[in-house]
């Protein structure tokens, strides 16, 4: 490797920590307002975080592709604003199925 590469990694690893800590931002302002949180709820109840994705057949297959994804979105919020996690579900629970 040469002190070129080495420096260009460097770079690309820094973009990707200030991407990141963008998106991170951004969630937060997100989880900040009422709607913002409903909207996130909303995303996670659609991707099955609150309930079993077992069916005994393909159905649970893609039922836990999107748990997967939820899971994600749900790991994004608590690093983001791990404080507006409790206040959601509180909001929302009246409409939880």
């Amino acid at each position: 490797m040469t002190g070129g590469d080495n420096e260009a990694a460097k770079k690309q690893r820094q973009n990707v920590r200030v991407r990141h800590a963008g998106e991170m931002a951004e969630l937060a302002k997100i989880l900040s307002t009422p709607d913002g949180r409903r909207w996130i709820y909303g995303i996670l109840e659609r991707a099955h975080q609150f309930e079993t994705t077992f069916t005994g057949n393909s159905a649970g297959t893609f039922k836990e592709g999107k748990r997967a994804l939820g899971l994600s979105v749900l790991a994004d919020v608590m690093e983001a604003a791990p404080q507006t996690y409790i206040t959601m579900i509180e909001e929302n629970k009246a409409y939880a199925r």
